[in-house]
């Protein structure tokens, strides 16, 4: 072999070479980055969530090849991602298939597209403001649409208005009535709306006057938020409405809510959010099941419309059964009449046997 082939042989590896490990440099990078993390505490982690996104920005596939190799480091490979255009399936899968926290982490990325400032305590300071990207716009959208957890529903709702996401207030009623959409898209729209100009006024509109459905009114009066600002006189509203029968319904699925907001008026309240029609009492007594240490007077009505509720909604149990189970549990230990105890006992082995039965249709 002649020196001149040599050296064209030469070339010719030290091109792969050179070829291979800038191909394989995100890689290592990654992984050495990886390293880092297992043996970092949660205060060293912003730096290294941002070096991370500083690999996937100059080699975006290497976030999927990660993201693929590496199940134990998703939600640091997908919030690492967020801030990176063309990772945006990887994202997309994290909002999927990552628990709630996960979810929230990645979302919160994503929303204002870079590494959050964190408090001494590692949380979310607050500070930095929701600037999502115009690309990630659609992906926010689709997981407001299937994210069960308020809280980071709630965040998905108020990037999409930072973004200028921002339907006039009877568009945002009218949607509020798609019951195929689920209950936390609808009234996560509903609640970012008392953060613009007006908002508070035009919800409280649609409270009085019936614009958005039963579930949207209670999931909205739960929320808190017409209770923030003082000038609109929220507690005399929240009486008034609460107390017509035209809103029994919903006012009963807020009625925890009402109970501790307006203590004085406690009496006025039960008696119109007990006199709902038979049929639409289920909200109260889905409220009521979420906390115990009730007067024995209401667990008595709860008991007492229980059947006549079975005859009417053919669901019942699978919608008692969604609620706090365990607290009402504890109402038959409050009881002191033996036979209405027992007679509690009774119906949460109904409902557990209901819940049960949901859970294995679900698996």
């Amino acid at each position: 072999m002649n020196g001149r082939l040599v050296g064209i042989v030469l070339a010719y590896v030290a091109f792969w070479v050179v070829a291979w490990a800038i191909a394989t440099a995100p890689g290592r990078d990654s992984a050495e980055i990886f390293q880092r993390f297992r043996k970092s505490t949660a205060r060293d982690a912003t730096p290294i969530v941002r070096e991370l996104t500083a690999v996937y920005a100059d080699s975006p596939r290497q976030a999927s090849a990660d993201y693929a190799a590496h199940p134990e480091f998703r939600l640091l490979i997908a919030q690492s991602a967020a801030p990176v255009p063309e990772c945006l399936p990887v994202v997309e899968e994290a909002l999927v298939s990552l628990p709630p926290e996960g979810r929230l982490v990645v979302l919160l990325a994503l929303a204002i597209n870079g590494t959050p400032t964190l408090d001494e305590r590692n949380s979310w300071t607050g500070s930095d403001p929701l600037q999502p990207r115009p690309d990630a716009l659609p992906t926010i959208r689709r997981h407001l649409e299937r994210e069960p957890v308020w809280t980071i529903a709630l965040l998905a709702a108020q990037a999409l208005a930072a973004a200028g996401d921002r339907p006039s207030a009877d568009v945002l009623f009218e949607r509020s009535k798609n019951t195929r959409r689920a209950l936390v898209a609808r009234s996560s729209e509903l609640i970012v709306l008392a953060d613009r100009k007006g908002g508070a006024a035009e919800l409280m509109r649609a409270l009085r006057d019936s614009l958005i459905p039963d579930d949207a009114a209670t999931a909205l009066v739960i929320s808190g938020v017409l209770d923030r600002d003082p000038a609109w006189k929220w507690k005399p509203f929240a009486l008034d409405w609460a107390t017509s029968p035209a809103h029994a319904s919903a006012a009963g699925g807020a009625f925890p809510t009402l109970y501790d907001l307006l203590p004085a008026e406690r009496d006025r309240i039960w008696s119109a959010v007990s006199s709902a029609p038979r049929g639409s009492r289920v909200p109260l007594m889905v409220a009521l099941m979420k906390r115990s240490n009730w007067p024995a007077s209401y667990r008595n009505w709860w008991m007492g419309v229980y059947d006549d509720e079975r005859k009417l909604v053919p669901d019942l149990e699978d919608r008692l059964a969604a609620g706090d189970l365990a607290s009402f549990g504890r109402w038959a230990a409050e009881e002191q009449d033996p036979r209405s105890a027992m007679a509690i006992r009774a119906v949460l082995e109904r409902l557990r046997a209901a819940s049960a039965r949901t859970a294995q249709g679900g698996r």
